[in-house]
């Protein structure tokens, strides 16, 4: 749009000088300063100033990660795939959070995958971080990954809902579970101390992760009361609120899914879902919402965001 521009303080950056003197020149009725051509010259020279700072500040990153992690040569991380061409093959790791270059092992890694890499350098004055990728059955791995990543991506949408499992593995650090009768596979993220391998159970899907494949489940007799106390929690919301159709709230959204966006409001203190004007949201902001809706005999609250 050439009618915008965007101004923090004139003590900050040249241009938001510039801007000002255009705009006191425009509002006390006088010719600018500038002419078109100079205009020109400044936008191109801020521009490769910005570009000029944002490698300064990308390098002085990768310092800094570099001396962080230089203490952890030969150890392994798990990762993510980001850049995959001629140029080389890069991995962000997940924790802590730093990204460098697959100097080895890259066969058959692509973007998106996810995939165990090695620490093998890390030089602080170059910013340089150097991993080795996977070097066993690295085919085998990534497909599996991938695997993952679909079923994760295929349940995100089936929150909440039971499946039949069977338990696959029981260790100190963690439970696994398959679903049976369809794809999918993850791990048991709470009531899993009461399962062994072998057994078929009804597990909660929890979590569902696409972008790194993770699948979450929980178990327990007590899911079920569990759920029914939420569904009251639920009930008494929608019933203090039958009154405020349309009323005005200021909320925080709390959820975002592919199916729904979910904000909780204070005053009283209730959440529920926002039917309208939702997109473009996420978990963390804060919004005016109107009510639109509160059924407290099946527990739906529904707001639409406020203009």
């Amino acid at each position: 749009m050439a009618e915008y521009a965007h101004s923090t303080a004139p003590n900050r950056r040249y241009a938001d000088l510039v801007t000002q003197r255009l705009v006191k020149a425009t509002l006390d009725g006088g010719a600018s300063e500038y002419s078109d051509e100079a205009l020109a010259a400044i936008a191109a020279r801020c521009t490769e100033r910005e570009d000029a700072a944002r490698k300064v500040e990308r390098t002085v990153r990768k310092s800094v990660a570099a001396a962080l992690i230089r203490e952890r040569i030969g150890d392994r991380f798990t990762a993510i795939v980001t850049g995959a061409s001629d140029k080389g093959t890069y991995v962000r790791v997940l924790r802590p959070p730093i990204e460098g270059r697959v100097v080895r092992g890259t066969q058959g890694l692509d973007v998106g995958d996810t995939v165990r890499v090695k620490l093998v350098g890390a030089d602080p004055e170059r910013g340089f971080i150097d991993f080795e990728g996977p070097s066993a059955d690295v085919g085998r791995k990534i497909a599996r990954s991938r695997q993952k990543k679909v079923a994760a991506a295929r349940l995100s949408r089936r929150l909440g809902r039971q499946f039949a499992a069977l338990v696959t593995a029981v260790t100190p650090g963690a439970t696994w579970v398959r679903l049976l009768g369809e794809a999918g596979e993850g791990r048991v993220v709470r009531g899993q101390r009461a399962l062994r391998v072998g057994q078929t159970v009804r597990v909660t899907l929890v979590a569902a992760d696409a972008v790194h494949g993770f699948i979450d489940f929980e178990y327990g007799p007590g899911l079920e009361a569990r759920k029914s106390e939420r569904t009251a929690r639920k009930k008494a919301m929608a019933w203090r609120l039958r009154g405020r159709v349309g009323d005005a709230f200021a909320g925080v959204v709390t959820g975002v899914t592919d199916r729904a966006t979910y904000v909780r409001i204070q005053d009283p203190d209730a959440e529920g879902r926002i039917v309208r004007g939702g997109r473009g949201l996420e978990t963390g902001h804060r919004v005016r919402v109107v009510l639109l809706a509160a059924d407290p005999r099946r527990g739906f609250i529904d707001f639409a965001r406020e203009v």
